[in-house]
């Protein structure tokens, strides 16, 4: 009995079909091109982030970010 409770609980998979992109910038102007390139087909926003150590977005971005 345990064991089909174990399969039921295993086969009970959540799958959430969202596509998502990363990419790596070297300066300011490639990453805003990326980010206006993005919103003029069509992405929110709010569906763009921005990841990186404050370091390292200050390093690259200096306060823009």
């Amino acid at each position: 009995m345990a064991d089909d409770e174990t399969e039921a609980k295993a086969s009970k998979t959540t799958y959430i079909n969202i596509p998502e992109a990363v990419g790596v910038f070297d300066t300011l102007e490639a990453q805003q091109a990326a980010f206006y390139d993005l919103r003029s087909v069509g992405f929110h926003h709010s569906d763009i982030s921005l990841l990186g150590s404050q370091e390292a977005l200050e390093e690259k971005l200096g306060k823009a970010y």
